[in-house]
């Protein structure tokens, strides 16, 4: 077994790059089972098979790097890897695998836990690069089979940005916001039309 202990963490961006290459290409041609920490998400992402991640010394969630970014189990694990939005709400109903949550007066969908119960506080959980942004007024109809997306009227409070896209934080109201990425440019202060689908949204218990 060989283990890797923060093996990239004094190169510069692009060389870390190109070594998880050459690692994950060594650690196949050899066959050697490897272990490797590293607080750099997408080192884990990219290298592992399997991913745990660890909070405070306890394990949080294991599981093949797709499921730990896709369908992570705590808001700590989906917080700790990759970027996320949390919006606070109350769980109104299930039918299915959808739930409805109530979130600042209006209600959200998102994909259920059944372990969760009516009435209870959850959080609903949904990444930025799932989050679609598009002038009032002009966002493209959906079909008619599709499942209703979860949409909001907003205002780009933040832009950075990124090169490749744009970074911003909308305001939804009052008090809620999203951080959301997106190749679409918009000016601060743009009113906007925020949407996701329920499939890219989880409801989640609350923070511990």
């Amino acid at each position: 077994m060989l283990l890797l202990d923060e093996p990239l963490s004094n190169l510069d961006a692009k060389l870390r790059e190109e070594m998880r290459f050459e690692i994950k290409e060594l650690q196949a041609r050899f066959g050697i089972t490897a272990v490797y920490v590293t607080h750099d998400q997408s080192e884990a992402l990219a290298l592992s098979d399997r991913v745990a991640v660890m909070n405070a010394g306890v394990v949080e969630q294991i599981g093949p790097p797709q499921e730990i970014y896709g369908a992570p189990r705590s808001p700590f694990v989906a917080d700790f890897v990759g970027l996320s939005n949390f919006l606070p709400g109350r769980l109104r109903a299930t039918a299915g695998d959808i739930s409805q949550v109530e979130v600042d007066g209006r209600l959200v969908l998102a994909r259920a836990r059944p372990e969760l119960a009516e009435g209870q506080e959850v959080l609903v959980f949904v990444r930025p690069n799932e989050i679609e942004l598009h002038p009032v007024g002009q966002a493209p109809a959906q079909s008619a089979d599709d499942p209703p997306l979860n949409t909001f009227t907003a205002t780009v409070e933040q832009v950075t940005y990124l090169g490749d896209r744009m970074d911003y934080r909308v305001r939804l109201g009052s008090a809620a916001s999203l951080r959301v990425q997106s190749e679409t440019q918009f000016a601060e202060g743009t009113a906007v039309i925020a949407r996701f689908s329920p499939a890219h949204a989880r409801v989640m218990p609350p923070r511990r």
